[in-house]
């Protein structure tokens, strides 16, 4: 676990540094380092930050593509009350890059 959790913060700087410009990428790596932190002791406040910067950073996204599209896609159904899952950010980035 200890790796992998390494690997996630290591991806969270890689990709902070372009959070401005392709803000889903980084809300998913959040997501993920929320998930990896929440299984280590001792460190779920810190997986609650992260948590709640990628709901955020999501919400925010799906605005936007709300904003430029007509329909609204059923993957992009979710609300504040709704539990996110990984399928929610998945969608906003292509499996290619991910």
């Amino acid at each position: 676990m200890d790796v992998a959790l390494q690997h996630l913060q290591e991806a969270r700087v890689i990709s902070s540094i372009h959070k401005n410009t392709h803000p889903a990428k980084y809300a998913r790596c959040l997501f993920k380092l929320s998930e990896a932190l929440r299984q280590v002791s001792g460190q779920e406040a810190e997986a609650d930050e992260r948590l709640k910067e990628a709901q955020s950073l999501y919400f925010k996204t799906i605005g936007n593509i709300r904003a430029t599209n007509v329909e609204k896609p059923e993957e992009f159904s979710l609300t504040g009350s709704d539990q996110m899952k990984e399928e929610n950010f998945n969608a906003l980035v292509h499996i290619s890059q991910r």
